[in-house]
């Protein structure tokens, strides 16, 4: 077998000796499976499928709870009677 750098390697390795690229097995389904053929699921998925959250969902729910946070903290100190400087005082950002 030869490797994507042109070196003769071992065949169905999963990385080349020589350049430490990943190799990919090169052999027919056939000889993976014997020959025989195999039926593709038909089944039910259980629990799968769910829509994952892209980098723009993540951001904006980190955005929302963030502004809670912040909406939160000046709600109580409101409370408390607390100024802008004790909260950064009480922060440690003074």
């Amino acid at each position: 077998m030869r490797c994507q750098c042109g070196a003769s390697i071992p065949d169905n390795v999963e990385y080349c000796p020589y350049c430490g690229k990943r190799q990919y097995i090169r052999t027919r389904p056939e000889k993976l499976t014997g020959g025989s053929h195999i039926e593709p699921f038909q089944g039910y998925y259980a629990g799968g499928g769910g829509r994952r959250m892209g980098c723009l969902g993540t951001t904006l729910w980190t955005l929302v709870f963030l502004a809670l946070m912040v909406a939160m903290l000046a709600f109580f100190s409101h409370l408390a009677g607390w100024s802008f400087q004790d909260i950064v005082g009480w922060l440690g950002l003074a």
